[in-house]
């Protein structure tokens, strides 16, 4: 009898899977937004980005990058995430687009959810 192997879940996929219906759900706008910036840095932590930019040490690794030791750390426990500037100079060591590296892939204007507009208090538009 053949018997299936149910392979368990990571954390960073049932992550995803509630972020994906955070998502799909009918919410405003800014959490809908946040939601995806969290989806796409689960598809690429910096602890993966900071891997490849070469050197043997976070302190050569941080020299590298125009960066702290503290900012190194930070990006990589996830606290923060580079600048545009701090992307691009990584982009350039790791040939990682700066866009993915910011967590932007899924946030171009066709993608963002619409803002309804208020109303003043005349009525108007």
């Amino acid at each position: 009898m053949k018997q299936s192997v149910k392979r368990a879940r990571t954390k960073a996929e049932e992550a995803q899977e509630l972020l994906d219906r955070l998502v799909d759900l009918d919410l405003e706008s800014g959490v809908k937004l946040r939601a995806m910036q969290l989806i796409d840095r689960l598809k690429l932590p910096m602890a993966t980005v900071l891997a490849k930019v070469p050197g043997d040490s976070v302190v050569e690794k941080a020299r590298i990058l125009r960066i702290s030791r503290q900012t190194y750390y930070s990006w990589l426990r996830g606290a923060s995430r580079p600048n545009e500037r701090q992307a691009r100079i990584i982009s350039d060591w790791t040939d990682i687009p700066w866009e993915d590296i910011q967590g932007r892939t899924r946030l171009s204007p066709r993608r963002l959810p619409l803002v309804p507009a208020t109303l003043s208090p005349s009525g108007s538009v």
